[in-house]
């Protein structure tokens, strides 16, 4: 996944029914260009009609993880942690309720904000999680690659991810590294997305 996106855009990721949960856990590389303001990320139920937590990034480059839009629920990540032009890999983990509720913010694989017993529930009839979804920036873009989305409680981050293409280990001459599987596209030679295997009864 490569998404860049600004103004009005948006793009939505709906959880299936049977895997809606009240703990997600999901992480993404991410990198902005301008300074704005914004909630940019967001766990939603009730078909994405209500926005239970969002992620907002600050003019002044601080974070904070939000009830709604507006409900600050935990610490805030200090001004100038995000810097435009810059990746950085982000993963939250996050519990919906109105009482036990918690998350866990992390930043290039260390902890920057965490949240416990919190209300993170705003409003809505669902209580579970039942999609996520990315939201554009006025004064501002940014791009958003290696996704990745866990449910369940009891998952763990998975860490900094390349979901850009897939990597077998190649002998360098004094140690094995990993190397890309390219295909060829009928243009040129550009990395592969995935290589299936028979685990006995289909291609995964």
């Amino acid at each position: 996944m490569n998404c860049a996106l600004g103004g009005s855009n948006n793009a939505r990721y709906p959880i299936a029914a049977v895997s809606e949960s009240a703990t997600l856990t999901v992480g993404f590389a991410i990198k902005f260009a301008g300074s704005a303001s914004a909630n940019f990320f967001g766990c939603l139920s009730d078909a994405g009609a209500t926005v239970h937590n969002t992620i907002q990034l600050g003019v002044d480059g601080s974070l904070q993880v939000m009830r709604g839009t507006i409900g600050n629920i935990g610490n805030a990540v200090p001004a100038g942690t995000i810097v435009s032009g810059t990746w950085y890999y982000m993963e939250l983990q996050i519990t919906l309720h109105d009482t036990t509720g918690s998350y866990i913010l992390r930043l290039n694989g260390t902890t920057v904000a965490t949240g416990t017993n919190v209300d993170s529930k705003n409003a809505g009839t669902k209580t579970v999680y039942d999609s996520i979804r990315f939201s554009g920036i006025t004064g501002g873009t940014y791009i958003v690659d290696d996704l990745y989305l866990k449910v369940g409680a009891g998952e763990t981050f998975n860490g900094d991810i390349n979901a850009s293409g897939v990597t077998v280990k190649t002998w360098n001459g004094s140690a094995f590294v990993n190397a890309p599987i390219k295909v060829y596209n009928g243009t040129a030679f550009v990395d592969a997305l995935a290589v299936k295997t028979w685990n006995g009864s289909a291609f995964v």
